[in-house]
């Protein structure tokens, strides 16, 4: 399941690096790239690099970031999709930079979209949050005529850490 949500989620233009739980802050570097700066929810603790910490660093600075790293919710290996929710952090750390870096556990992949809603008590034990996102690719709008825009209305390139941690949930 874990291969067919990498396969999807790089046919729709996504980044996958693949780490272990001791790789993740590394491997966030990879994905980052030395674009800064990058924001990040403050419960991740990347090791190095110019960070700035949501919601601590407040909205001014957070519009300055080039990249946003945030947990993950699930993948949904049917579409390739990462779910995000507002227990986890704000929309904002996915949505503003125009580069997204989603950190992934495998064990949270799962085969449809609905097995995210239907595996809600385990996720969410206190109830579902007020917003869950589901995010496939990067940011793409179409005009009138027909012209497709990459990164419009978020982030116009995605890459996922994708941690080994076990059995998919």
């Amino acid at each position: 399941m874990v291969e067919r949500w990498v396969r999807a989620f790089t046919a729709l233009g996504g980044h996958v690096h693949r780490a272990t739980e001791a790789e993740v802050s590394a491997t966030i570097g990879v994905a980052v790239a030395d674009r800064g700066p990058v924001l990040v929810d403050e419960r991740l603790t990347p090791s190095d690099g110019q960070w700035l910490r949501w919601p601590t660093c407040g909205l001014e600075v957070a519009a300055t970031a080039q990249c946003g790293v945030i947990e993950a919710t699930a993948g949904i290996a049917l579409t390739g999709s990462v779910v995000v929710d507002t227990n986890r952090s704000g929309r904002l750390v996915s949505l503003l930079p125009p580069v997204a870096v989603f950190v992934l556990r495998s064990s949270s992949v799962v085969p449809l979209p609905g097995d995210v809603l239907r595996s809600h008590g385990e996720r969410w034990p206190s109830g579902p949050p007020t917003n869950v996102v589901l995010i496939t690719g990067p940011s793409r709008s179409g005009d009138i005529e027909m012209s497709l825009v990459v990164g419009v209305h978020g982030p116009g390139e995605v890459h996922a850490v994708l941690v080994d941690d076990g059995p998919p949930a």
